[in-house]
């Protein structure tokens, strides 16, 4: 604001600041991390006030990083791995003194499917309803099957039935 009067020689100045509303808010609102442990993502924050993040999974972690009086680097890391073969996500809650929460999804990606056997190969005794047992490891859906008439698989026990081919 610029003062002038009748007999000044110079005007007055006054400067008026209002302050901004404060403000916290992502340049994304999803963040994706790998299904692997200690995987990480990062997310671009930009607020004019001092925030905070808060992870609502307890598989994920956070760290921020300023870039300038503006803007920060979000990032999330992911604290285990995600062994099922969908994706899970959940929100991380950014809060400024003054400002509304905002909140970004972190998606971690689900694992590749994976089927793993114990044996390959298995021998059984040449005696009707002789069994073996292989352990299969896995993080999908399977099935197991046989095409030979003297052998029957039970994928809910995990066993290969020998008959007798006499």
């Amino acid at each position: 604001v610029t003062i002038v009067g009748e007999g000044l020689l110079t005007p007055k100045i006054v400067t008026v600041t209002q302050a901004a509303n404060p403000f916290v808010r992502s340049l994304s609102d999803e963040i994706a991390v790998s299904d692997s442990a200690h995987s990480s993502g990062l997310g671009v924050v930009v607020a004019n006030c001092n925030w905070t993040a808060t992870p609502n999974a307890n598989w994920l972690t956070y760290k921020i990083e300023p870039i300038n009086k503006d803007s920060s680097i979000l990032y999330v890391f992911a604290t285990t791995a995600n062994l099922n073969i969908t994706s899970r996500s959940t929100t991380v809650t950014l809060s400024g003194n003054g400002t509304e929460q905002y909140l970004i999804t972190v998606v971690q990606w689900g694992a590749k499917p994976f089927v793993e056997l114990a044996a390959t190969e298995v021998s059984v005794a040449k005696l009707t309803n002789s069994t073996t047992t292989v352990a299969i490891n896995s993080n999908t859906e399977w099935q197991a099957s046989s095409s030979a008439n003297w052998l029957s698989v039970d994928p809910a026990v995990k066993t290969v039935m020998f008959a007798d081919n006499r």
